[in-house]
């Protein structure tokens, strides 16, 4: 290959004035395009995402599903009754996709105030009939029309996994700026750090977009603003082994709880106090 630097200099701006102005255009729309170019590959995943769910989905397959693989309510309500501490004496609490209304009538069991939102009519309608304040309503949209510092704590069980990563991050700080100060807010998700969840049970639901480490989510926490952020976990799998050999080896107790740990973690945090 000749070397380029023996050609006159003339020569050698003209083949690289090109080069020049074809990187010079991609710095620029680097620089000014990129957030409109995520919004668009987003909003092109969503479209794809829909349509595939449509495609595949009976009308009534979200029941079957729910009833297949939804969890059982009663351990549902038992993980719920571990998160509640948090929402004592709230009057304007917001349950994001309430689902069957298990975290509603726990709250209205235990005198705590609030309402759900769901996209799910079905699911809606069973709220109704066991007399819960329910509500159609999607989450970002439902949250953009809340005034600031109107809600008196949030809880968002297995909803995170259902959000594109931009989604989630402006659903968290949408959060942030509708609670009062000092208001709680609960997140539940699928724990993908248990093996048999991360690798099995998170893909049985068509409409998960991606497992979410809970080290994530309670970075998306932090960059929102809330703070006093915790993780727990919960909802420890019926399939573990057993307590002899757990006991005869450090080893087997680290893969015990890598294979068979909690299915489950919550996010705990609140909005810093003014």
């Amino acid at each position: 290959m000749p070397d380029l630097r023996a050609l006159p200099g003339a020569v050698r701006r003209r083949l690289a004035a090109p080069i020049l102005r074809a990187l010079g255009g991609a710095r620029d729309r680097s620089v000014f395009d990129l957030e409109d170019r995520v919004r668009a590959l987003e909003a092109e995943w969503r479209r794809y995402r829909d349509d595939l769910v449509a495609a595949s989905f009976h009308r009534d397959l979200p029941l079957y599903h729910q009833a297949r693989f939804g969890g059982d309510p009663a351990e549902i309500r038992r993980q719920c009754e571990g998160l509640i501490e948090p929402f004592r004496g709230r009057q304007r609490v917001l349950d994001i996709g309430c689902g069957r209304g298990i975290f509603l009538a726990l709250m209205r069991d235990q005198g705590i105030g609030g309402y759900g939102i769901d996209l799910d009519d079905r699911m809606l309608e069973e709220c109704r009939r066991a007399g819960l304040d329910a509500r159609p309503g999607d989450a970002l949209a439902h949250l953009g029309g809340l005034p600031a510092g109107s809600l008196d704590g949030i809880f968002a069980r297995h909803l995170a996994e259902h959000l594109l990563p931009g989604e989630l991050v402006r659903l968290v700080h949408e959060c942030r700026r509708v609670l009062r100060p000092g208001a709680p807010i609960v997140m539940v998700a699928p724990d993908p750090a248990t093996l048999t969840v991360g690798a099995h049970s998170f893909w049985l639901d068509p409409q998960h977009v991606r497992p979410l480490p809970s080290a994530l989510l309670a970075f998306y926490a932090e960059i929102a603003g809330f703070a006093d952020i915790e993780v727990r976990t919960s909802s420890p799998s019926e399939t573990r082994l057993t307590a002899e050999a757990q006991a005869s080896s450090e080893d087997l107790r680290i893969i015990d709880r890598t294979l068979f740990g909690d299915r489950d973690y919550a996010v705990l945090a609140r909005a810093p106090s003014a």
